[in-house]
């Protein structure tokens, strides 16, 4: 069989995001889906006083990292990956993006945040290790949905949006 790789874009107007489902099979022995990386994006830089959060520990904010070499990767859940959300944003005026993986199994995710200085991006990226890796044909399906919502304020903000999806939706 072909690889058969669906992803799926539902706009939420009323939330200013994107929700994104995810879907991987079809591929014919000997070939195994390992691992999977999404979402994953690309930020431009946002200008001074730009931050990025990521979830080490309770949350950690880091400024201008487009500017100079940053990386921070976590297994989540751990006892030092807390959160499956990560933001991009500009303190002045508050604008941004919030990243998230609204599992509500809290299913295993390899988090990377990481400036690009030759492009002077950072990556933001979610990395999902398939079931039953290894062997032939196996499938993955996203577990919950990636979120990529527009953001108008800061970490706290950001914070909030994922506090507010927790208490409805975590299991």
């Amino acid at each position: 069989g072909n690889l058969r790789v669906v992803a799926r874009a539902v706009p939420d107007g009323a939330a200013g995001a994107v929700r994104w489902q995810l879907s991987a099979e079809g591929q014919a022995a000997p070939w195994s889906l390992w691992r999977v990386a999404f979402p994953q994006v690309a930020i431009p830089d946002l200008g001074p006083r730009s931050c990025v959060l990521f979830p080490k520990g309770c949350g950690e904010v880091q400024r201008d990292v487009w500017n100079r070499a940053f990386r921070f990767t976590g297994t989540y859940p751990s006892g030092w990956t807390t959160m499956q959300f990560m933001a991009a944003y500009r303190e002045s005026p508050l604008t941004g993006l919030y990243l998230a993986v609204h599992d509500p199994w809290g299913s295993t995710k390899d988090l990377l945040c990481e400036s690009r200085l030759p492009e002077r991006t950072v990556v933001l990226r979610y990395e999902h290790p398939v079931p039953d890796m290894g062997l032939p044909g196996n499938r993955f399906q996203l577990s919950g949905e990636a979120v990529w919502q527009l953001l108008r304020g800061d970490w706290c903000d950001a914070a909030f949006a994922y506090r507010d999806w927790v208490r409805k939706q975590a299991r």
